[in-house]
């Protein structure tokens, strides 16, 4: 038996019992890996045994547990640390760890600084980790503010005329409190210094002081006061010397911005506009509150003239240079001495692996021997390297993943099908973009692959977004267009990503509170007919709990106070419950991906313009189908509603009006169908069984397209026929699809069952059906793993909208592979299929190439 379980103290989970289980990533044994909480546990014969907790949780004992502990760490109880004590007036560094912190920051500037200073301010920050700082520009008129600053690429929130430092500081802290009231931390930079590497994973990782602020430039005055051989914070002179770079939390800002000498000392004629470092100083005595600096200086202050006629502010003697790592400064934790235990990492840094390479390799717990395998492998090694076997240690423990990896497909999708994929389609407004993975980053509290599908925004913007969610450690794959393809078709990529059981749709104005998206996955997994969850929200729609039914329902006893505050929608969202409904709107849904196949996906009409209206058909479409869709009581994400609409200018209303107006009319017309056939004289048999088999259809009618090929032999010709305008113009149906001369229809009710399934799927835009060429069915792979690929449909296998064919079909004008060429175009456009599983279509007798009969009798 395992007892007197405790928690590792660098870990802030803090359980109230135990076993417990921890997903959430604590930095742990050294100042730059990332991994699981670690338990500490006293075993049977009174020796101390690790694990971490994926090997003991509420679920220690299953398979995947190792032989013999292999992760280790020496802990001590959270009751005996001292985190955010003063002593002496050092502030103690016991590590709390907030890799989800979410920032707000900014640089204020002038035209002087532009060219040299701050490039070079900004390139440190970045190395800092502060990668996307708002620029606040004073007296820059706004038809040079391109010219000066646009290579930065940064956002810039310009003062003109000037307002000088004091105006555009305060003003800058007001913009980014109001851009993120509920941020964690606050900075504001001058555009004259550098600091360390990581500079920002530090400040994360050391107790904020409660009731004071940081100053991270340390005046040699305040230098002089740093205890003896003491590394870290510690109170300064109270004399507020420097404003070069200061950090606020949450609470410091509110309270520094309600000060009444803040407020009233741009009225001092002689030093309103000056001073800044003196009056936020001066604002914190008068509440009692401290300016804390830190040895050594975390920055170093370059500039030589004082844009507001200062001195110059003398050099931080305690400055380590610009190549400093501030993670050295983190307190080292004591290690076990024996056991394998942390020597894992010096195993793999002895011979240069990365544990991150060892962690993708075993995976997600998934309770099975073969994981067993894997830690009892991965022990093995490390025991053989620190012994002193270190011949070829790289090169084995290469050979022991690669022993390892999955046999086949479904193995290889096991990970994959547990972790959430959150879809976030957008376009442009990357700071909301910004707020909406720092949301993630700090609640999501369930594994998840975000897919940022750019959806013609301007230049850089998905960059910027990919380096933000890098620097949040979230892993994020990004599918850009440069022309806008329309918000639902961007939710139909994400629909049809495969691998996945659950997709997220996030609106990029949508920011997740507590426990929102594990609540919402936890009832769509309740019942096997769930189709889709949705939280509640503050916004002005049917979720919100502004509206008092709404919050009737949810059994919510209070108003919101902040509406847009997910925090506090969190925490009035409590009482486990989740509501029938049915429709749902998709700003924040989970869906499962099931009921993605047999539902289909968001119908791209144009009455559906940026996507509104798509939801309620989907919805209608499921509920016909009796799938249920819920919203989750106890879930809450705040929704800013109509952002993208605004900032593009959009009449939402007009658009509205329009999908209401197709909502209203009940869609079961079924769709009139084109076959267009390249006719060639050297095919009279293959043409005359072709007719036989349209002949078949003949309770639906079809609309026969023939285009004569005059001459034309061979594959090159037969696809410049459909790149021809008379293509488009003989052909009358809402849906076309090529078969060929030398093709035939296999089923008498195939156009029947066909608009069946065009009716019930929402009339999409493109179908893929099987077909069949020399026994061989295709599309291959069938499903959502297709791809355009040379070699892997046929032309018979593709059913467009008219809309689809008018705007594609030139792209059969190739020599060779037609058929893939259009596809490919169609994907490239952002279109995914939907897949009509029926046998609808085979080659006679064979691929014949475009070459005629005889080359299938030769065959």
């Amino acid at each position: 038996m395992l007892n007197n379980i405790m928690t590792n103290n660098h870990c802030t989970c803090t359980p109230t019992e135990y076993p417990f289980y921890c997903d959430r990533h604590c930095l742990l044994k050294t100042k730059r890996k990332h991994e699981l909480c670690s338990l500490e546990a006293e075993s049977e014969d009174r020796g101390l045994k690790y694990w971490n907790s994926w090997e003991l949780g509420k679920d220690w004992e299953q398979e995947c547990k190792p032989d013999n502990p292999i992760l280790d760490l020496k802990t001590t109880p959270l009751s005996t640390a001292q985190s955010n004590k003063k002593h002496l007036g050092k502030l103690e560094q016991t590590p709390i760890i907030k890799n989800n912190t979410v920032w707000q920051y900014g640089v204020i500037t002038v035209e002087p600084r532009a060219e040299k200073l701050l490039p070079k301010t900004l390139e440190s920050l970045k190395t800092a980790g502060f990668t996307f700082p708002r620029l606040f520009v004073d007296g820059v008129s706004p038809e040079r503010l391109n010219e000066i600053y646009g290579k930065f690429n940064l956002q810039i929130s310009p003062r003109y005329p000037s307002l000088k430092t004091y105006g555009n500081w305060m003003l800058a802290l007001w913009e980014l409190y109001i851009r993120n009231p509920h941020a964690d931390r606050y900075a504001i930079f001058q555009d004259d210094f550098t600091t360390y590497k990581n500079l920002k994973n530090y400040l994360e990782s050391t107790p904020y002081p409660e009731k004071g602020y940081l100053n991270l430039y340390t005046f040699p005055t305040n230098q002089k006061l740093a205890p003896e051989n003491y590394q870290g914070w510690y109170r300064s002179n109270q004399l507020g010397r420097g404003a070069v770079a200061l950090v606020f939390n949450n609470e410091s800002v509110t309270e520094l911005l309600r000060q009444p000498n803040m407020v009233f000392k741009p009225k001092d004629i002689h030093r309103g506009h000056k001073s800044v470092d003196g009056a936020i100083v001066t604002a914190f005595k008068k509440i009692g509150w401290t300016e804390y600096v830190h040895n050594p200086s975390l920055t170093q202050h370059h500039g030589e003239v004082s844009s507001m006629g200062n001195r110059i502010h003398p050099k931080a003697d305690s400055y380590r240079g610009d190549n400093f790592d501030a993670l050295d400064l983190m307190p080292k934790p004591s290690l076990v001495n024996n056991g394998l235990g942390d020597k894992v990492e010096q195993a793999l840094s002895s011979v240069g692996i990365t544990s991150e390479r060892v962690e993708k390799w075993l995976g997600k717990p998934c309770g099975c021997k073969e994981r067993k395998k894997k830690l009892n492998k991965l022990g093995a090694w490390v025991q053989r390297v620190l012994s002193g076997d270190k011949n070829n240690a790289e090169k084995s423990l290469h050979d022991v993943m690669e022993s390892s990896k999955p046999t086949n497909a479904v193995d290889q999708y096991r990970h994959q099908e547990d972790t959430l994929l959150i879809a976030i389609p957008a376009r442009d407004c990357e700071e909301l973009t910004f707020e909406c993975l720092e949301h993630l980053a700090k609640y999501a509290e369930v594994p998840f692959h975000v897919l940022y599908i750019d959806d013609g925004s301007k230049e850089h913007v998905s960059k910027r977004v990919e380096e933000k969610a890098n620097s949040l450690n979230i892993q994020i794959e990004i599918l850009k267009f440069n022309q806008s393809i329309g918000f639902a078709k961007a939710c139909n990529i994400a629909f049809c990503k495969p691998g996945y059981r659950h997709v997220l749709l996030l609106n990029n104005d949508c920011f997740v509170g507590p426990n929102c998206i594990p609540r919402m996955r936890e009832w769509l997994e309740s019942e096997s007919r769930i189709a889709a969850v949705s939280p509640m929200t503050g916004d002005q729609g049917c979720l919100s709990l502004m509206k008092d039914a709404r919050r009737k329902r949810a059994e919510v006893d209070s108003h919101l106070i902040d509406q847009y505050d997910p925090i506090e929608g969190s925490h009035k969202c409590q009482v486990k419950k989740a509501t029938s409904e049915s429709l749902l709107p998709f700003f924040c849904t989970i869906f499962r991906s099931d009921a993605i196949d047999e539902i289909g996906l968001q119908s791209t009409h144009k009455d559906y313009a940026y996507g509104l209206g798509a939801d309620d058909d989907w919805c209608r479409r499921a509920v016909a189908q009796d799938w249920k869709l819920l919203a989750a009581c106890d879930s809450f994400a705040a929704h800013l509603h109509k952002q993208s609409f605004k900032h593009h200018n959009i009449d939402r209303k007009k658009f509205t009006r329009i999908a209401l107006k197709r909502l209203r009319k009940k869609q079961t017309r079924k769709p009139i169908f084109s076959v267009i056939t390249r006719v060639h004289v050297d095919r009279p048999r293959g043409f005359r069984e072709l007719q036989k088999t349209i002949e078949m259809q003949s309770e639906n009618e079809i609309d026969h397209v023939l285009l004569y090929s005059p001459g034309l032999i061979g594959i090159g010709g037969a696809n410049r026929l459909l790149a021809d305008s008379q293509a488009v113009t003989k052909a009358l149906g809402d849906y076309i699809q090529v078969i060929d001369d030398d093709d035939m229809i296999i089923s008498s009710n195939y156009v029947e069952k066909l608009q069946e399934f065009i009716v019930t799927k929402g009339y999409p835009d493109w179908i893929m059906c099987r077909g069949i060429i020399n026994h061989r069915v295709y599309p291959v792979p069938w499903g959502r793993k297709w791809k355009p690929i040379k070699a892997t449909v046929a032309s018979f296998c593709m059913i467009t909208s008219r809309k689809l064919w008018e705007t594609h079909h030139k792209a059969w004008g190739v020599d060779q592979c037609g058929d893939w060429n259009f596809a490919k175009a169609l994907w490239n456009a952002g279109e995914r299929p939907a897949w009509f599983d029926f046998n609808a279509c085979k080659a006679q007798g064979g691929h014949s190439a475009g070459m005629g009969e005889s080359s299938l009798e030769t065959a």
